[in-house]
């Protein structure tokens, strides 16, 4: 059995725990979060620069006071006016020009908790997984190019959760972000994948 193979089953097997979690879940927290991106790999290579642009929106049911599953999607946009030439499947471009990277994660996760986050800070330790939709764009003159691909990922993820009354918390994660390769990239480049670091800042609610 492969390594992707056994990535995919890893996945499943996390889907079914989620959705069983949902009838034994004793509360819910719901977070909003605004999200920085930090570039690595390939979505460096290609947008350097940090994406201050984006914002994550994660639902967590709790089945015991250390342990939460649930969902999340999120939005990020890299973008970077370069001079550099660049290698597109057409040929060189060379010129002023815009390139950008929209990446969409929809992903199922699971936290475990050092304490009970209702009530007390705690740290938390988690994996997640799913589907990243990405768009890379790149524009020069009045020209585009553009190309979209899904991508399976995995993004483990470290947090902290800072409760400041009965039913709000202050978020904190800091997420890796693994799309892996799938589908052709503008320059059809041999590796299609585009991961970056994701510090998540923002605020749970809890019902």
């Amino acid at each position: 059995m492969d390594t992707t193979m056994r990535i995919r089953i890893a996945a499943l097997l996390l889907c079914l725990v989620v959705v069983g979690s949902l009838a034994t879940a004793q509360t819910t927290m719901t977070g909003l979060t605004y999200n920085m991106g930090f570039p690595s790999g390939n979505t460096k290579e290609f947008t350097g620069d940090v994406s201050w642009r984006g914002f994550g929106l994660d639902i967590r049911y709790f089945s015991d006071e250390n342990l939460s599953l649930g969902g999340s999607f999120s939005w990020n946009i890299f973008d970077e006016l370069s001079r550099e030439t660049i290698q597109l499947e057409s040929g060189a471009v060379s010129g002023t020009n815009i390139r950008y990277i929209n990446s969409f994660p929809i992903l199922l996760s699971a936290f475990y908790y050092l304490e009970d986050p209702r009530r007390e800070v705690t740290p938390y330790v988690g994996l997640s997984t799913g589907v990243y939709y990405i768009i890379q764009r790149f524009e020069i003159g009045v020209t585009a190019f553009e190309t979209d691909n899904w991508h399976f990922a995995l993004a483990p993820e470290l947090g902290l959760v800072w409760p400041v009354d009965r039913n709000t918390s202050i978020l904190l994660g800091f997420r890796y972000n693994y799309p892996f390769d799938s589908g052709q990239s503008l320059g059809g480049r041999e590796s299609n994948t585009w991961p970056y670091w994701g510090l998540n800042v923002g605020f749970g609610w809890t019902y």
